[in-house]
């Protein structure tokens, strides 16, 4: 990275350094010098070169934007076109895009830079925060809990939480459809202090928004909310007996081999974690700045969402996770059908568990996940039907992000053109 120009500097003088006195040394003290201290000259001098050479290679590596691919040259080209289209239009800082179809992983490539000021690029294992994605994952869990018998998902959240009687009546699945009543954000709530707070638990991230009255009585109506699937972490934390993101960490990142998918702590500095980059201020959310200058965004604190946004992943191991929901093996069918099909509602919320479904007369079953906020773009868009997904990921709010181009329409884009093929 950085740091192997000023490294592979000292060692080249301290090699040539050596080199040059061992020239020396050859020609006029090779005669009076014991043959084990030439045999160790000449041995420091192959590990210097051989050394300085495997430093070199490695900063080569890391110094390009990775991509691997088994598709046909001309469809990869294309691919990579329309990525560009976009991120170049939003002038994002970096962008990472994985694509596996038919339980293979048949396209990943990298763009810009995880970190602008160190220019330090977007590579393969670059942790990106999904924002909103981390729903899905909290859904995933419910489902596996439900099926161990842990915790019935059509049962009242009193019977599993002490909560104000009008929390206590919403049931699990209205929670996970947004139908449950429970307030989003208010508006400016999301200040510096806000956003600069910690919890070490969701049971603790709860109390913002426990004691506040319900939008509405619970299944009559819809409203997209986080606070509601942070309820639903403080549930699982309940039940699990231990914190939520350790169990989800454990139970679910670990069995589907998630190597790189974490909970997003504030307090811990991750070397593979992107900084994030945006033309709005993170405390005045979809405003741009002035000029529309892109501002590097500060380190923010949101584990009051552990439950409905607080993932950092690589496109590799969101499209593997995305993967699982294709066909029968981390999920039983039974469980897969919970998440192809929207909960039954008196509502028109298209939510399975943990992902909206889309499964028009004329297209393939579709499940997607998008997520948002200030620095942070991601979005994961599974095609069961022909086993496609497509997980996209970039580190920046750019210009025009508001569209839904980079999240919604790319990815949609890219999994038709590798069905296609």
């Amino acid at each position: 990275m950085h740091f192997f120009g000023p490294l592979i500097s000292i060692l080249s003088s301290w090699f040539l350094l050596l080199w040059n006195s061992g020239s020396r040394i050859n020609k006029l003290e090779k005669k009076s010098m014991h043959p084990t201290q030439i045999q160790l000259n000449r041995f420091i001098k192959g590990f210097l070169f051989f050394t300085i050479l495997s430093i070199s290679l490695n900063a080569q590596k890391e110094a390009g934007t990775y991509e691997w691919t088994n598709l046909p040259k001309e469809l990869s080209d294309k691919l990579t076109d329309s990525i560009l289209v976009t991120h170049n239009l939003q002038e994002n800082t970096g962008y990472s895009v994985a694509i596996i179809h038919k339980g293979n992983l048949v396209y990943s490539k990298t763009f810009g830079w995880a970190d602008a000021e160190q220019k330090i690029p977007v590579q393969r294992h670059s942790q990106f925060p999904v924002a909103s994605v981390t729903k899905a994952f909290t859904g995933a869990i419910l489902v596996k809990m439900a099926n161990s018998g842990k915790l019935d998902l059509k049962a009242k959240v009193g019977q599993y939480l002490s909560l104000p009687k009008d929390k206590s009546n919403i049931r699990i699945e209205q929670l996970i459809n947004h139908t449950g009543g429970i307030r989003a954000y208010r508006h400016n709530e999301k200040s510096s202090e806000f956003l600069s707070t910690h919890y070490d638990s969701a049971l603790d991230a709860m109390n913002i928004f426990v004691d506040d009255s319900l939008l509405f009585e619970p299944g009559t109506s819809y409203r997209y909310t986080s606070f509601g699937y942070n309820l639903l972490a403080a549930l699982v934390e309940k039940q699990a007996g231990e914190k939520y993101t350790k169990y989800v960490e454990n139970k679910l990142m670990k069995g589907m081999g998630l190597k790189h998918t974490f909970y997003d702590d504030a307090t811990v500095k991750r070397k593979k974690r992107v900084e994030n980059y945006s033309i709005m201020s993170p405390y005045q959310p979809y405003r741009p700045n002035e000029n529309e200058a892109i501002i590097k965004i500060p380190v923010l604190d949101h584990s009051y969402n552990n439950g409905g946004g607080n993932i950092i992943t690589t496109a590799e191991d969101l499209a593997k996770f995305g993967n699982a929901f294709t066909k029968p093996g981390f999920f039983t069918k039974e469980e897969l059908d919970l998440f192809h099909k929207p909960i039954e509602s008196s509502t028109s919320s298209s939510w399975s568990h943990g992902w909206f479904v889309s499964n028009p007369p004329s297209g393939d079953l579709q499940l997607f996940m998008t997520g948002a906020f200030s620095g942070t773009q991601a979005g994961v868009f599974v095609y069961p039907e022909t086993q496609t997904t497509v997980a996209v990921l970039s580190n920046c709010w750019g210009k025009g992000s508001r569209s839904g181009d980079l999240v919604i329409a790319l990815p949609r884009r890219l999994a038709s053109m590798v069905k296609e093929n």
